[in-house]
């Protein structure tokens, strides 16, 4: 009797596995591994021309529709008085004059100067913050399932 409870437990256990784990569920782990992924998620930042608008989207205080905007787009050049953002047309929709004026205005929060910002729609060569984001969950969901077979 007692196998068997524990046998249903597992079972319980490995269902819950290949369901996709929110990245709150982290505290929920096992020390080692919860302190592992954590450190991947803070840490990790992609490769390539992208790890600088990441990490700007990162630090930006935006939220919502322009948060979103914000992390849907690949920083496509920068100087002092402009930075250009390309966003897919499959997000178009995200595209609005307030989220675009929100993202200006934490831009020249975090820069500490004004730059005009603009959003062109493009087809995009490499992966936007929330792209990233989703991989890396995928990846570190992976490795929580691997760890528990």
């Amino acid at each position: 009797p007692d196998e068997e409870e524990g046998e249903e437990t597992l079972h319980v256990e490995e269902e819950i596995i290949e369901e996709k784990l929110p990245i709150e569920k982290i505290e929920s782990l096992p020390t080692e591994l919860a302190s592992e992924t954590e450190q991947l998620v803070k840490s990790e930042v992609p490769e390539g021309n992208t790890d600088k608008w990441y990490e700007i989207t990162r630090d930006l205080k935006v939220s919502g529709l322009a948060g979103e905007l914000a992390k849907q787009c690949v920083l496509a050049s920068e100087d002092s008085e402009r930075i250009e953002l390309h966003l897919d047309s499959s997000s178009e929709m995200l595209m609005t004059n307030a989220a675009i004026n929100e993202i200006e205005a934490a831009l020249a929060t975090h820069f500490g100067d004004q730059r005009k910002l603009v959003v062109a729609i493009r087809e995009l060569g490499s992966e936007t913050p929330a792209q990233y984001n989703q991989r890396r969950i995928e990846e570190i969901q992976l490795g929580v399932a691997a760890y528990y077979k």
